[in-house]
């Protein structure tokens, strides 16, 4: 019963939390897109949920991976932050990756608004390392892929 308990706490405050940070965003996003004026146009960057090869430490800039069930519900969570102020973007865009595609649909709430593909916002390309594994890189390779 104790054990139980204290999941069903953590998951409550994590819950909380979680909730906690989006209501932040929103608030930013108030601020930043309404009552900020001092700027005609604005960008907001949003990069794309957890995937499964981020979770595994697999350096996957150009490579398609999914989404995780946990960033499909993370990108599920944008929705309310970002419903409010769709009038205020003259355009979405996302890479071509699916992973990026996903995060944007699914924050837009599917299909509710549209969003434009261009390869050119894709992330860095890892070359010989893309697909590889982080912790299977020599420490040189390692310390060049983290200063990126």
């Amino acid at each position: 019963v104790g054990t139980e308990g204290t999941r069903k706490r953590f998951i409550q405050t994590h819950s909380f939390f979680i909730m906690a940070q989006f209501k932040v965003l929103e608030q930013s996003l108030e601020k930043f897109l309404i009552h900020d004026k001092n700027f005609a146009n604005k960008i907001v960057f949003v990069r794309h949920a957890e995937t499964f090869a981020g979770i595994g430490g697999t350096l996957a800039g150009w490579s398609d991976t999914r989404l995780t069930v946990k960033g499909r519900e993370t990108s599920h969570l944008l929705y309310g932050p970002f419903s409010k102020f769709y009038k205020n973007f003259n355009g979405i865009y996302t890479s071509d990756l699916r992973r990026t595609m996903d995060t944007a649909e699914i924050s837009l709430g599917f299909g509710e608004h549209s969003f434009k593909t261009d390869e050119r916002l894709r992330e860095l390309y890892f070359g010989k390392e893309e697909g590889l594994h982080f912790d299977s890189l020599p420490d040189s390779e390692k310390e060049r892929v983290g200063s990126m």
